[in-house]
């Protein structure tokens, strides 16, 4: 729920500073304010997602993030606010808006709920742009959910901008957004660099001959320039991590897949239901792993590989969970686990100094 909570703070900031850049001549305070709430608006699907099965993905940037959703509930908003806004100038014995105004709220509304799942898409996690009719996740591997920089980017506008009013306000807000969306730009380009790097990592060590099927490249937290790269082989993964700032030697660290394992996972993610939305939803590897809990039962876990660190999450941080009966076929639906992993000051510092290619405890 962390990251939930830190993606809504990135999120209705960024609704805040389109709602000012758009609205602020007209509206004033108002446009950062309805602003922001209808950046966070396409989140509220997190209140009917909370199912422990896949559902999850499903309903979480699902209808609420259509390309429709803005457009559709912020007119509505938009008429509402309006509505309201009048009645209360009524009262005030103040004419009604006039035709900017009432432009200004049309705007404000629409564009901070619309930009809302652009800018999901552009993590790897991905969002339905055309739910409910298909599941299709649009995804591009640029930025992590929580990135400081992006979201310093949008509290300068807005800072800025509340230094003023009207129209420089706008522009204010405006530079802020052109440089959200080219540091956006610059962060879209090291999903492929990673990719690259990771390839001439592999011809250098010796390791990328016909047993390597696929390579991928993944964000990691804070800042998209440490790549997680995961190059799928005949009989497993190799998974390093590589900054694009300052490459180094990557350590690959070698996961074998059981073949049992392999198998199962075949069966599951080839069929329809939950196997389909599963696959659908990770967009990329998925690692099985057959392992024991306390209980002596055994599960067979589907690892979404594009998340993780090395340790127990090397494989991926979570994903979908099946119990196996005792001729060790899966039974039941797959129930979503996450492996967890305290964010101590140490692994933070760790993990910059890794983004930077500076030697560091972790990887």
């Amino acid at each position: 729920m962390g990251v939930v909570r830190m993606d809504l703070v990135t999120q209705g900031l960024l609704g805040a500073a389109v709602g000012t850049a758009v609205g602020a001549r007209r509206l004033g305070w108002k446009a950062a304010v309805f602003g922001a709430l209808g950046g966070l608006l396409p989140d509220s699907d997190v209140f009917f997602s909370q199912t422990p099965g896949v559902e999850h993905w499903v309903i979480h940037r699902g209808v609420t993030h259509s390309l429709w959703f803005g457009p559709l509930v912020g007119s509505a908003l938009a008429m509402l606010s309006i509505g309201i806004g009048n009645a209360w100038r009524a009262r005030q014995k103040q004419a009604p808006l006039d035709d900017a105004a009432r432009r200004a709220w049309f705007a404000v509304w629409i564009l901070a709920i619309f930009t809302h799942p652009l800018l999901d898409a552009v993590t790897q996690y991905g969002t339905q742009w055309f739910a409910p009719f298909t599941d299709w996740r649009a995804a591009i591997a640029a930025m992590p959910i929580i990135d400081p920089l992006y979201s310093l980017l949008l509290i300068g506008g807005l800072v800025a901008a509340a230094f003023t009013t009207g129209q420089r306000a706008e522009q204010r807000a405006r530079i802020a957004l052109g440089l959200s969306c080219a540091y956006i730009a610059v962060a879209a380009v090291q999903q492929p660099l990673g990719a690259h790097m990771a390839h001439k990592e592999l011809t250098r060590q010796g390791l990328n001959g016909p047993s390597v099927l696929q390579v991928s490249s993944h964000t990691t937290m804070f800042t998209p320039f440490l790549r997680r790269v995961v190059a799928r082989t005949e009989d497993g993964y190799l998974i390093g991590f590589v900054s694009t700032l300052n490459p180094q030697p990557i350590q690959w660290r070698r996961v074998e897949v059981d073949p049992v394992a392999q198998r199962l996972a075949d069966q599951i993610l080839s069929g329809e239901g939950d196997g389909r939305r599963y696959r659908r939803f990770a967009t990329g590897p998925i690692v099985p792993e057959i392992l024991q809990r306390e209980d002596g039962a055994q599960v067979l876990r589907l690892h979404d590989a594009r998340y993780g660190f090395p340790g127990q999450s090397l494989a991926g941080q979570w994903g979908l969970e099946y119990t196996l009966n005792e001729q060790g076929r899966p039974v039941g639906r797959g129930v979503r686990y996450r492996i967890p992993r305290e964010a101590t000051g140490e692994r933070i510092e760790a993990l910059m100094r890794a983004k930077l290619g500076l030697p560091n405890a972790v990887f």
